[in-house]
């Protein structure tokens, strides 16, 4: 048993170096005003859109973040931003998005990510998702490994 224990004490350490262990995250860098394929992202060319956001220093902070920022004036303008982020501007909870209202016909849908290209959309489920999947599968290695 004491043996058992060992090698599992050997497996998480390894799962957390691997873990944490995260490389700069890339987001899509656009603005729909200045570049069509920002809206739909299904182009030949979004590949130009992706950007591995460590190389945005600001206020000696590195980006550690995506956004999207969809915005729709009272006069029908819509713009849709993507970037990188480096300090959030809501408080809000990983992976969500918020909505703020100017007036009665002027609105942006704010959103924050964490994971490599989460920006494409304005809900972030999918990340949860695979989250999920991951963590099933850790537990169901650990299972396996303890009883044999």
């Amino acid at each position: 048993m004491k043996l058992k224990i060992a090698k599992l004490t050997r497996i998480l350490i390894v799962l957390v170096f691997i873990a944490t262990e995260v490389d700069a995250i890339k987001c899509y860098q656009c603005n729909s005003v200045y570049d069509q394929d920002c809206r739909l992202l299904k182009s030949d060319r979004v590949h130009k859109l992706i950007m591995d956001c460590d190389i945005f220093q600001k206020n000696n902070l590195t980006a550690s973040f995506c956004r999207s920022v969809y915005q729709k004036s009272y006069s029908g303008d819509v713009r849709l931003t993507r970037s990188c982020g480096f300090r959030p501007q809501m408080k809000l909870k990983t992976n969500q998005c918020t909505r703020i209202t100017f007036g009665d016909s002027t609105y942006s849908n704010y959103c924050e990510c964490t994971t490599d290209l989460c920006n494409n959309a304005s809900k972030f489920s999918f990340s949860y998702l695979i989250l999920f999947v991951i963590l099933i599968s850790i537990a169901q290695i650990i299972r396996n490994f303890l009883e044999s």
